[in-house]
């Protein structure tokens, strides 16, 4: 039992809500047994915007590279690089970074254990690998992501020995799955150092039109339907690259 100081707070502090109809999955289970317990419904289904999709990287010009790579700790006048198909290929030593016009970064280390890594971490130190990750991700977004948010989404031991530190991007509290892949991002922690990356860069700006999204109780029918009983009914956007807007739809997982 709270002490009575702390419980006339909380009751203080709960009173000045209004109730607004949501429940859990567990206080209706004739209607919502179907999802998980913890799972928050809603009275009405929640109205979130279109988002407007740019392309950051399909047209770069060398200033913006040289923006890039300085976010990427290069020094841009130690760099070479050349222009092949719809990419920018840059070479460091034994380092390959390659911005494509698609809006996608990627990076791969080509040395050995021993050699010198640009992007050296510690073994044994996950707060130290995540934190890394999260600074040059961060570095890169800066003024190109719009209302999109990076957030980390799952650390994967390999049997390698290698870590796979994978973030997600979210608008409006949403997840994006951008070109049929979940994350927005992904490590590769090997030998104390970043051995390779992919970024993609994308960049969301919320508009005055509305998803309309499907009722949850109708969500939860197509949820029985698929036989996706005992999942989280989450709202969703998909970003494939090929239109200038993205919307939600509910997703079971």
């Amino acid at each position: 039992e709270l002490p009575y100081g702390i419980s006339q707070g909380l009751t203080s502090t709960a009173n000045e809500y209004i109730a607004n109809g949501a429940v859990f999955a567990f206080e209706d289970p004739a209607t919502y047994g179907d999802l998980d317990a913890n799972v928050l419904i809603l009275q009405t289904a929640p109205e979130i915007p279109i988002y407007e999709v740019q392309n950051p990287m399909e047209s770069i010009d060398e200033a913006e590279q040289e923006q890039l790579l300085r976010a990427l700790e290069y020094n841009p006048q130690a760099v070479s690089s050349y222009i092949t198909g719809s990419e920018i290929v840059i070479q460091e030593g034994i380092d390959t970074l390659r911005f494509f016009h698609s809006g996608a970064i990627t990076y791969s280390y080509h040395g050995k254990e021993g050699d010198q890594a640009r992007y050296i971490v510690s073994a044994d130190d996950l707060g130290n690998q995540v934190e890394k990750t999260r600074k040059l991700l961060i570095n890169v977004l800066e003024g190109r992501s719009g209302d999109g948010r990076p957030y980390l989404m799952d650390v994967d031991y390999q049997q390698d020995g290698s870590i796979v530190i994978s973030y997600g991007s979210s608008v409006n509290g949403s997840p994006v799955h951008i070109f049929s892949q979940q994350y927005a991002a992904q490590f590769v922690i090997q030998n104390k150092c970043i051995s390779e990356f992919s970024i993609f860069v994308r960049q969301y700006i919320a508009t005055d039109e509305p998803v309309p999204v499907l009722p949850e109780k109708q969500a939860v029918a197509a949820v029985r339907a698929l036989g996706q009983q005992g999942k989280e009914l989450t709202l969703c956007y998909f970003d494939t690259g090929e239109g200038q807007k993205v919307t939600a739809k509910w997703i079971a997982h």
